[in-house]
């Protein structure tokens, strides 16, 4: 298969070369860690971006005019990625492979099959099964091809290093951001009624559980001219609307979908809202944190690795809408509380979870690898 090269950048042949395999069809967690790794410093390895579905990540990728490779022909087949990716390793173009995901695990599996390729797995969250028998099916494949390559697992998260680890030594890389965030300086229009704005993003499935925003918006708890923006697409957007619509918040809730500048929102949000039931490390909480947003959380996967209740954030227990109003009324009417938490929250990130501190793990784990 003829490989599709969207850009073309000059490589240093005596740079090891580490190749991001990701699928490439949305833009979540996994998608902004390699942008951080890729605009990085990460030692003297040179990243190569390559997807597996075409999709929202490309067009990012594009836009910040970043190489990748397309790895997916028109039949989007993993065994056609597989194989591209193979005759990139046979050509010499790959030193190591970073995979980012069940279907990045697979092909790389296949496509290492027989060269002697490291492989580096990152576990960005815990499986979303949810009865699906398809995920079912991924997730076992991605196992296997984890044991089949003998690849080093990482995890964002100690929380997740602890539950899918079978090793007593497992290696945790938290996630980490630029401390210089590109901003768009014009303040979206939904930020001008009065009232104060609370925003929650990313993509609207199950596991994000935002039916417990909108229950604990629609208590007396919370104050009626609050108004919450919901930012992302998904599965359950139409059932998010009809609750929205069954509990009279209509004029409360706005879902904007997709927003390619989601950074503006959330800075100029006066919190940021994650009611998921499980996490790795999100990116949207070291986003917004960073920006000084403060950030109102289940205390739930690694969140509570990033946050202590109180100080850089407010956690709250998973489907609880009631302990959701309280935590959000709290925070939205108490002035010297939201400075502090605004303060001590970037002061956090700034410290412990930046992609120079990333960067430098998986340089060592690279490195270890790579001899």
């Amino acid at each position: 298969m003829q490989m599709q090269h969207e850009h073309h950048n000059a490589v240093n042949p005596r740079a090891p070369r580490v190749g991001m395999l990701v699928s490439g069809d949305v833009f979540g967690g996994a998608e902004r860690q390699i942008l951080a790794l890729y605009n990085t410093p990460c030692g003297n390895f040179q990243p190569t971006v390559f997807t597996t579905l075409p999709g929202e990540f490309e067009k990012q990728l594009a836009s910040q005019k970043i190489p990748f490779i397309k790895l997916h022909d028109r039949s989007r087949s993993p065994i056609s990625c597989a194989l591209s990716l193979r005759a990139q390793i046979r050509n010499g173009t790959i030193d190591l492979v970073h995979t980012h995901g069940y279907r990045s695990d697979v092909i790389a599996a296949l496509a290492c099959l027989g060269h002697r390729v490291p492989v580096v797995r990152t576990v960005h969250g815990a499986p979303e099964i949810n009865g699906n028998i398809k995920m079912v099916i991924n997730e076992a494949l991605g196992w296997l091809a984890g044991a089949l390559i003998g690849s080093k697992k990482v995890f964002v998260s100690h929380d997740l290093a602890k539950r899918l680890s079978y090793s007593k030594v497992a290696k945790v890389i938290h996630n980490g951001v630029l401390n210089t965030p590109d901003l768009d300086e014009c303040r979206p229009i939904e930020f001008e009624r009065p009232g104060k704005t609370i925003i929650a993003v990313g993509r609207l499935d199950k596991v994000k559980s935002l039916e417990t925003l909108l229950k604990a918006l629609s208590l007396d708890l919370v104050d009626s001219s609050t108004h919450a923006l919901i930012i992302g697409d998904g599965p359950e957007r139409q059932n998010l609307e009809k609750l929205s619509i069954a509990l009279n918040l209509s004029d409360r809730v706005s879902f904007l979908g997709f927003k390619e500048k989601a950074l503006s929102y959330i800075q100029n949000a006066d919190a940021l809202v994650i009611c998921s039931s499980h996490e790795g490390i999100p990116y949207v909480l070291l986003e917004a944190l960073i920006l000084g947003t403060p950030v109102v959380a289940t205390a739930v996967g690694g969140i509570p690795e990033v946050i202590t209740d109180g100080i850089d954030g407010l956690l709250v227990n998973a489907a609880d809408p009631y302990g959701l109003a309280n935590a959000l009324q709290r925070l939205l009417t108490d002035t010297q509380l939201r400075e502090r938490i605004r303060v001590s929250g970037k002061q956090q990130i700034e410290k412990n979870f930046t992609a120079a501190s990333m960067c430098q793990g998986y340089k060592q784990v690279y490195t270890e690898l790579i001899r």
